[in-house]
């Protein structure tokens, strides 16, 4: 499996593939202060690179759309409707009133 990772995450792969080899410790000074991360945190990660390898360590939503996303129906229709009853309102008027 083909895995692309940023620059954050190869960082946060280094580290954890080093406490899972025990060249360094999961305390605040080694790892959680390297990675800004709690020692919980640290461990959280130690488990999923045990159990999904490099595909552990990447961000579990990438490619996915996000919850929160307005639908594409819904979001026509209240464009439409702001157009037929503000045609001189600004695009961003009726943004900060949401």
């Amino acid at each position: 499996m083909l895995v692309t990772m940023n620059d954050k995450e190869i960082l946060r792969l280094s580290t954890i593939r080093d406490v899972c080899e025990k060249r360094i410790r999961r305390s605040r000074s080694d790892a959680a202060s390297v990675l800004s991360l709690s020692v919980c945190q640290i461990q959280r990660l130690v488990t999923r690179f045990r159990q999904l390898g490099a595909a552990g360590i990447v961000h579990q939503r990438r490619g996915k759309p996000s919850p929160n996303k307005i639908h594409e129906d819904i979001r026509c229709q209240c464009l439409s409707i702001i157009r037929e009853n503000y045609p001189d309102f600004g695009p961003t008027l009726p943004h900060k009133n949401s």
